[in-house]
């Protein structure tokens, strides 16, 4: 199943997973990425002010976009371009168009990493990048029109203070 919501989260879990630095796991004390539900700001800014990874599994509830899924946005955006993470390349090389939903694909080192860590590496769409400074990177067609589209279906999640929606839409 595709989660678009979650993909930030579980790559901050390999990238910490996979260290073993004592400082890390001094810091961290644990490797697990909580799941909260029906949460608050309170709850939320623990682990933000602490740099953990974490997934609010109703997060999108009340948005406009909450019942996106992979094929929505292949069919909304199909002119944009995404990259796997764990390759070779920054480029966006992987049409959105395409079946790349059943291209999964582990880590190399997947098999090493600590029980619950992500193995398979995501697909990632930081489309917010795309017409600010980072053109080069092949995001597809009028990437403008897409990130205008995506803020104007954007709010504020309910566990995050209210701000503005298109300012959310302007950050990465």
């Amino acid at each position: 199943m595709c989660k678009i919501f979650n993909c930030a989260f579980a790559w901050s879990c390999v990238t910490v997973a996979g260290s073993g630095d004592a400082e890390v796991v001094a810091h961290y004390k644990s490797f697990d990425a909580p799941s909260l539900h029906d949460t608050g700001y309170e709850e939320v800014q623990q682990y933000l002010l602490q740099g953990r990874p974490f997934v609010v599994t109703d997060g999108a509830r009340g948005l406009p976009m909450a019942s996106w899924d992979c094929k929505f946005v292949q069919e909304q955006f199909p002119g944009s371009r995404i990259r796997q993470e764990g390759g070779s390349s920054e480029e966006n090389q992987v049409k959105m168009k395409s079946d790349w939903t059943a291209d999964a694909k582990p880590y190399p080192d997947a098999s090493s990493y600590p029980e619950g860590a992500p193995r398979m590496r995501p697909f990632y769409w930081d489309i917010a990048k795309a017409w600010e400074g980072e053109r080069h990177r092949k995001w597809g067609k009028e990437p403008k029109k897409v990130v205008e589209k995506l803020i104007a279906s954007t709010a504020t999640p309910y566990w995050l203070p209210k701000q503005s929606a298109k300012e959310m839409g302007y950050s990465s």
